[in-house]
């Protein structure tokens, strides 16, 4: 029940994004310099936030295997570190250490940060894919109704709470409804700032984050780059 409100907080929108971050992010658990992994990997296993048959869903939306899924996934990750060295990021000590899966620093957290920092891994991802990120956002949506419609099939959510976060998707998509949004939080932060309860300073910093959207953590305050990321995955 505790997963089903948790999934039942977590708009379509988000359920694809998290399968994009979900891949990159468990990148180091499973790439390596010297012999990259078979399938069951990142998309097999159910680990983290992918959820079970992540990987699977996403390879039926593009049409694919999951072999060659995982290969263009494995291609990407090793580009992406690749650019993060040649624009000065990571030193490439640091980037076999990603590669590697060796110690913390050079683990899942220094691959997020490069991600944070420049390195645009669907642009890798899509261009391993051989396609466009616009088709690969697609996909990810696709592969998100896939793993959806499995989830009432399998009885883990039922078809209302399913058209629930189908509504939110598209609300959340809506280019008006996140403008007014966007909005309202600024003068809420404003308005906190007017009241003495943050500094300017402070508001500055959390308008600096983005305030409505995805990125910007409106939904959770931390959205799916920030504490938005934990509690997806098992529960379908």
């Amino acid at each position: 029940m505790k997963n089903k409100k948790i999934l039942i907080g977590i708009s379509m929108g988000a359920l694809a994004l998290i399968l994009a971050v979900g891949l990159a992010a468990q990148a180091v658990q499973n790439v390596s310099a010297n012999a990259l992994p078979q399938i069951g990997g990142p998309f097999g296993g159910g680990r983290g936030m992918m959820g079970p048959n992540g990987g699977e869903a996403l390879a039926e939306a593009l049409g694919i295997s999951t072999d060659d899924l995982n290969n263009a996934y494995q291609q990407a990750v090793q580009s992406a570190v690749q650019e993060g060295v040649d624009k000065g990021l990571i030193t490439q000590a640091q980037a076999d250490a990603i590669l590697n899966g060796s110690g913390r620093f050079g683990g899942r957290g220094m691959l997020g940060w490069l991600f944070q920092n420049g390195v645009d891994f669907e642009s890798h991802f899509a261009n391993a894919l051989g396609i466009s990120v616009a088709d690969l956002q697609a996909a990810y949506t696709k592969a998100a109704e896939i793993r959806l419609e499995q989830a009432v099939a399998d009885g883990r959510i039922t078809e209302e709470e399913a058209n629930l976060m189908r509504a939110r998707h598209a609300l959340f998509n809506n280019e008006a409804f996140q403008n007014a949004m966007q909005a309202a939080f600024e003068n809420a932060v404003q308005q906190a700032v007017s009241s003495g309860v943050i500094t300017q300073e402070q508001a500055d910093l959390i308008l600096q984050q983005g305030g409505f959207g995805m990125r910007g953590g409106f939904m959770g305050f931390g959205g799916c780059h920030g504490g938005g990321r934990g509690g997806f995955g098992r529960g379908w």
